[in-house]
This record gives structure tokens, sequence and C-alpha cells, in this order.
């Protein structure tokens, strides 16, 4: 169990390096997303992630937000990123609260707001809430 952890350390510095960027300057790097993407894909190719029809169904889910405009597309492919990574509950738990906290904030404050960090703080809280502490 805690070997797992130990083996998506990468993909979650990752996320909070992406969370610190997206908080000082609102913009998610290139290289934080390259660095995000290149994890992904030893994950995968090592075997200690997988695709599935769930996945890709949230995947889906993340480019309509995108395109219609709610969510950036840093903020989508980070988001996408990590779907592939960590179970997909969380996964739409942690975009669906972070875009609920969004919305509590002024329609014109809303621009302003660094979704990466709302998600990285729920992200945390639903591992931190998780009794087994285990990624698939």
């Amino acid at each position: 169990m805690m070997s797992r952890l130990i083996i998506f350390t990468p993909a979650i510095l990752g996320l909070y390096i992406a969370a610190i960027e997206d908080k000082k300057k609102l913009v998610v790097g290139e290289t934080t997303i390259l660095y995000l993407a290149t994890v992904t894909l030893i994950l995968y190719l090592s075997g200690n992630i997988y695709v599935d029809t769930t996945k890709i169904a949230i995947l889906i889910a993340l480019i309509i937000l995108n395109l219609c405009g709610f969510i950036g597309g840093g903020d989508a492919k980070i988001m996408m990123l990590m779907a592939l990574i960590i179970p997909p509950s969380w996964s739409m738990l942690a975009v669906c609260c972070s875009l609920a906290t969004l919305y509590l904030y002024r329609k014109r404050e809303r621009r302003r707001v660094p979704l990466i960090s709302l998600y990285t703080i729920w992200l945390t809280l639903l591992i931190l809430l998780d009794s087994t502490i285990c990624i698939y």
C-alpha cells in the first residue's frame, strides 16, 4: 500500500508544482505539463496505471468543459493527466468540488482564481480522507 503511494509521488509532486505556478502566474507552464505527461507515460508503460472506459469518459467530459469555457487549456491538460493516474471517482469529485468552489466567487473574480490550486487542495483532501490511500 505504501509502496504504491511512493510510485505516484512524482505525479503528486508535479501537481503541486502546477498549483504553485497557477497561484503565482495564473498560468501552468508547458514544462510542468510536459513533466506530468512524461510521468503519466512512464507509469502507463510500467503497468502501474491503466486506461478504461470510465477514465476515457472523464477525459471527454474535461474536453467538453474546456471547449465550453468552464476551464482553461492548462487546467484541462493537468486535470486530464491526473485523471489517467488517480481513481476515476477521485478525479470527478475533485473536478466537481473545484468548479463548485470556483462558483462561490463573484463572476468578475473567477478569472483570477487559480483552478489547479483548488483542484490540488480537493485532491489532497480526498487522499487524506481515504482510509485505504490506494491509488489505482
